[in-house]
């Protein structure tokens, strides 16, 4: 029965209208799209994602009838538990695979996910490790090669399926490379098999730094070395269908303008090589895009249009964008722009202030996992503050990783300077069109400022605390503009149900803290 699904899964459609802009913007997949629409449109229904083999070998009674088909680690045989970090399943395991195949057809059949054209099977995978580490699953091959493994066991069951009638229509398996699944593949026997089936492997580039291009500077930019080293591998070792998923709109991104559009051109020049078959973000918006406006212009222009890039000077993404500030802001687009680049480059260090293995991890660490040393602390805490190329900790690990960016502080001098840009700018007498499109970007451009005022002053309050200093000042710049970011219409507008205000949590916790 798919009886327990309705609670997993509200009833709730996109609406109508933001569906039609998605068909006549030339986006042509996501999910939730209402059913009367959908093939009429032309729009691909995506979905699936975490929580799939988290709902299926989380059933009760699963384990102690088949504990074979769950992951060992560390001698035991680990339980997937209905909520929260999970061990993987046995992907080693081919009736485990089998089992999930058959729920998965049922459920793409006559269930819950009857309308989806692109089933996406993520499987759990954080910084640590989450795979079976048992004899059957080292005899496979890596953690990559047991999840391909089992890709390539459901993607054949999926075609077989369609071959023989039980789906009406061929479902496409996309895979996923996230934190331990970007390990490049070794068993070319699996990715021989998976070469000719219908699968689609996607590259979550949730890592990525933002700062300049995403393959220059190499050297001092480890994050996306990585990246960028491990696709070639990948695109060397496998002929698979790649796509990409960016993270404009990462929930640890919130209320941030991170368009990209300074660089837009020639990131997609090299992410296009791999994604000709996919190309997307995560966490679209619903009400006001703002500044993502552009970034979505773009998108929609290069993907369809991209045999009009050039590296040359007159390139297809400068037109898109000059007519955007054009179109949306009249004869002010000049000094417009000007706003908008300046917000762009402040919050370049998005990656190294905010995601992983960042500033907010560093100052927020003694709430999510240890209180921090006095000394280690404060040294690191500067680094971020000034920027630059820095050697900075990897939290989990004796490590370091290499970066070159932006300061905190210099992105705050940037934003006030952009602050008083456009107060001067709306200080006009404007129309009423070309002022409303202004006030909807100043939305964001508030919020991003508050984010990284809050950061400073989070900052203050640690160093301040470690020294034993009074930090009462210092409290109340926190506690407003955390309630300024709650209150913020652009901390809660996804599609998705990604919680963008998960961060603030985390900043009153500290403010808890006795030290």
């Amino acid at each position: 029965s798919n009886d327990y699904l309705q609670d997993i899964f509200p009833d709730f459609e996109l609406p109508e209208d933001y569906t039609i802009w998605l068909a006549r913007n030339k986006f042509n997949l996501a999910a939730n799209v209402p059913m009367h629409l959908k093939n009429m449109l032309g729009i691909k229904e995506w979905g699936g994602e975490h929580n799939l083999l988290q709902q299926e070998f989380s059933k009760p009674g699963i384990f102690e009838q088949h504990p074979e088909w769950f992951a060992l680690v560390n001698g035991v045989r680990r339980e997937v538990v209905s909520e929260g970090t999970y061990f993987n399943p046995s992907f080693a395991n081919a009736q485990a695979v089998n089992y999930f195949a058959d729920r998965i057809i049922t459920r793409l059949s006559e269930g819950d996910l009857k309308q989806v054209d692109i089933i996406n099977v993520w499987p759990a995978d954080t910084r640590s490790n989450l795979f079976d580490q048992s004899e059957e699953a080292l005899s496979i091959g890596n953690e990559t090669d047991n999840l391909l493994n089992f890709y390539n066991i459901l993607s054949l069951r999926l075609q077989k399926a369609f071959q023989d009638g039980n789906l009406n229509r061929n479902v496409i398996l996309a895979g996923i490379s996230y934190y331990t699944s970007w390990k490049p593949p070794t068993s070319d026997e699996i990715i021989s098999s998976l070469e000719e089936s219908n699968y689609l492997h996607i590259f979550y580039l949730n890592e990525r730094s933002w700062s300049g291009i995403i393959n220059n500077d190499l050297d001092n930019k480890q994050a996306n070395k990585t990246i960028v080293d491990n696709i070639k591998i990948w695109q060397l070792k496998a002929e698979l269908n790649y796509g990409v998923v960016e993270y404009y709109n990462y929930s640890i991104y919130s209320g941030l303008t991170l368009t990209d559009h300074l660089n837009f051109n020639e990131n997609y020049e090299f992410l296009k090589v791999i994604n000709s078959n996919l190309f997307a973000y995560m966490h679209p918006l619903l009400n006001n895009p703002g500044p993502r406006r552009l970034t979505n212009r773009l998108i929609s222009g290069l993907t369809w249009d991209s045999n009009l890039i050039s590296k040359q000077e007159n390139k297809h993404s400068e037109k898109i964008i000059n007519e955007y500030f054009v179109r949306q802001y009249g004869v002010y687009s000049k000094e417009w722009r000007a706003v908008y680049e300046m917000m762009s480059l402040s919050v370049d260090n998005a990656k190294e202030m905010f995601a992983h293995n960042s500033l907010y991890w560093q100052l927020l660490k003694s709430v999510i996992w240890s209180e921090p040393s006095v000394v280690e602390d404060i040294g690191i805490i500067n680094k971020y503050r000034i920027g630059g190329i820095q050697e900075l900790p990897i939290i989990f690990s004796l490590d370091i990783e290499k970066a070159n960016f932006r300061g905190l502080d210099e992105s705050i001098h940037m934003q006030s300077n952009a602050k008083e840009s456009w107060e001067l700018i709306l200080s006009q007498s404007l129309p009423d069109a070309i002022r409303k499109n202004m006030e909807n970007d100043i939305l964001w451009f508030k919020a991003t400022i508050s984010r990284y005022k809050l950061m400073a002053a989070t900052c203050d309050f640690v160093v301040g605390n470690l020294k034993q200093d009074d930090t009462s000042l210092v409290i109340e710049i926190m506690v407003e503009h955390i309630d300024f970011l709650e209150k913020s219409s652009v901390t809660d507008d996804t599609i998705s149900d990604v919680n963008q205000r998960a961060f603030l949590e985390q900043h009153k916790k500290l403010l808890n803290i006795k030290f």
